[in-house]
């Protein structure tokens, strides 16, 4: 074979969607770091790289590269001594996370499974705590009946009182001092309430008998909590989200199926008499972690599924 007919076989080589998305990973790498590597690679440059690619994978009995190839860009793409070794380790870290480039978008999958995650969330979970409160002229209050312990001029002589007012619930979040309303949403001016951030009410009352003070304590009544299931699930909605589950979760086995096929064939075609046993092993790494990671995905989609069995 002479040399112009070898580089025309070699020219027949395909580069691969993962060699394609490697080389995109790297020259992403590159650009971000170009101020403190100065690593600059050019067009032409870069078309002398693939070559190289499709030549070891020609040399390979190959017609596609892959990634025991694009190890090879780790000794054409530094320019100085001073920056091979980030080089490399750009490359390697390509490589390594790289894995196979599915025909579907993980990516997507993943947004598709966190908005399933929050939906299912919110329809069967309360997400915050649900309190008992009152309306008045239109607004909510929480119902406070307290006890007001006090000691009068006597000895040892003690009183106790029981008042009901009302708190603006508006006011839970808010340190700030303010004063209870009566039922029909008249300020109380002998009331001080300030809640300590915690969800509970410290309350101060003056002028009890005319002249006694006392303080007390009130933390609103929690209906349901915050995690809890609720009580009247829209069924028909959880069982579309059931539906979507399921959906994804077979779109996610039939691409951890692709993979592992994938992965069986490659591995009977990554090694190569061009870089080590040791660097090929970068890739595997890669691949074997996409997997796991395809594996963990779709045991999510069965927590997903139990929490709308919840």
């Amino acid at each position: 074979m002479n040399g112009l007919a070898g580089l025309k076989r070699i020219d027949t080589v395909e580069l691969s969607q993962d060699t394609l998305t490697i080389i995109h990973l790297i020259r992403k790498e590159l650009s971000e770091q170009f101020e403190e590597l100065g690593v600059y690679v050019s067009d032409r440059r870069w078309q002398k790289a693939a070559q190289l690619l499709k030549a070891s994978a020609f040399f390979n009995n190959r017609k596609v590269t892959n990634h025991s190839d694009t190890l090879l860009l780790r000794y054409c793409l530094w320019t100085t001594e001073a920056n091979r070794e980030e080089v490399e380790r750009i490359v390697n870290t390509a490589i390594e996370e790289s894995g196979f480039s599915p025909e579907v978008s993980l990516a997507e999958l993943d947004r598709k499974k966190d908005e399933l995650d929050k939906e299912i969330n919110v329809e069967v979970f309360y997400q915050n705590d649900v309190y008992e409160t009152h309306n008045i002229k239109g607004k909510d209050y929480y119902k406070a009946k307290i006890t007001f312990r006090y000691k009068t001029g006597y000895y040892n002589d003690y009183k106790e009182t029981t008042r009901t007012f009302y708190i603006p619930v508006s006011k839970m979040k808010s340190r700030e001092a303010f004063k209870p309303l009566d039922s029909n949403g008249n300020e109380l001016t002998g009331y001080t309430c300030t809640f300590d951030g915690q969800g509970s009410c410290d309350v101060k009352i003056t002028g009890l008998e005319g002249r006694y003070d006392s303080e007390a304590h009130f933390t609103p009544k929690i209906l349901c909590s915050k995690g809890q299931k609720k009580q009247n699930v829209n069924s028909r909605l959880i069982d579309a989200l059931k539906n979507e589950v399921k959906e994804l979760k077979q779109t996610l086995r039939i691409t951890l199926e692709l993979c592992e096929a994938k992965q069986s064939e490659y591995m009977a075609n990554l090694y190569s008499p061009f870089v080590s046993e040791q660097s090929c092993n970068i890739a595997l790494n890669g691949i074997n972690q996409q997997i796991s990671d395809l594996k963990l995905r779709i045991k999510d989609c069965d927590r997903l599924k139990g929490l709308c069995s919840a």
